[in-house]
């Protein structure tokens, strides 16, 4: 069984120390085994499931132009997983029409959401995944000025039947 950041895949929230419930199966956790590139662990855990998704999230992280840091650590991230989890997919996406294509834009692409830096590793591509992984992703996700923040997710194979369960239970309060 998977245990990201110590936290076990399937287990029941009452396992983890919860810092706050954000509704709708969303938890604020305190990592059994926290990494020193997040400060902030959030978990979606279903009664019927236990602990099925697992977020990192880093600090913000200043940059140049060139998003330079961002890309740094980010690229170091997803060397530290791919000896665990082996080759991931990257990207560097720029969406057609946009504006910030030269090196020195790269921020400004991301600020503005036109560009996307991401390692994944998804099933079936993603053969050293465990059993109950469905996927991994690592992201920048922009913040204000030419800050960003480095986000990890797990997502395990039976996130579907959460969201299913999660949805039933809205059902039922309407």
């Amino acid at each position: 069984m998977s245990a990201p950041f110590g936290i076990t895949l399937y287990s029941p929230i009452e396992t983890l120390s919860v810092v706050q419930d954000l509704g709708h199966g969303n938890y604020l956790v305190e990592a059994p085994s926290p990494h020193p590139m997040f400060d902030a662990y959030l978990v979606r855990a279903t009664p019927a499931l236990g602990v099925v998704w697992i977020k990192g999230l880093g600090t913000d992280i200043e940059n140049d132009n060139f998003g330079t840091a961002t890309r740094t650590l980010i690229d170091r991230l997803t060397e530290q997983l791919a000896q665990k989890y082996g080759r991931s997919e990257k990207s560097d996406f720029l969406m057609n029409g946009s504006i910030w294509t030269e090196p020195q834009d790269w921020m400004n692409g991301l600020v503005n959401r036109e560009r996307y830096y991401s390692s994944e590793w998804i099933r079936p591509g993603a053969t050293q995944l465990p059993d109950d992984l469905e996927s991994i992703f690592v992201g920048a996700i922009p913040q204000n000025g030419y800050c960003a923040t480095m986000v990890i997710e797990y997502a395990s194979r039976k996130l579907d039947q959460a969201e299913a369960e999660i949805e039933r239970q809205l059902a039922d309060i309407l």
